[in-house]
């Protein structure tokens, strides 16, 4: 297997992996506050290619430590991520989570 192989299977298992763990703890779109959770969920899974985590997974692993361990440091990572990019296009008012939610409170 090349590199360029092996980062990509790195990069999927580390997408994956991200994914199940939010598919674990974030709470369903149909539990209340219903729009809150819809939100919470259309802003996490929009899309991407999810590196950040993949660079948490990473480090994790140069230093020997189970990507388990890990993955609540690498949801973390993400949501800090998605959090600011939510904010930042709100404020442009573009097709985002806030749009598809509706106006924002203040």
């Amino acid at each position: 297997m090349s590199d360029a192989d092996e980062l990509e299977r790195f990069l999927a298992d580390s997408c994956e992996r991200i994914d199940a763990y939010f598919e674990r703890n974030l709470p369903p779109a149909s539990e209340p506050p219903q729009l809150l959770h819809e939100a919470m969920r259309y802003a996490v899974y929009s899309g991407g290619k999810r590196l950040r985590p993949a660079l948490v997974f990473a480090a994790a692993h140069a230093c020997e430590l189970a990507p388990e361990r890990a993955a609540p440091l690498a949801a973390a990572v993400e949501l800090v991520h998605t959090y600011s990019s939510c904010t930042t296009t709100c404020r442009r008012w573009t097709t985002t989570t806030c749009a598809a939610a509706g106006p924002p409170c203040t």
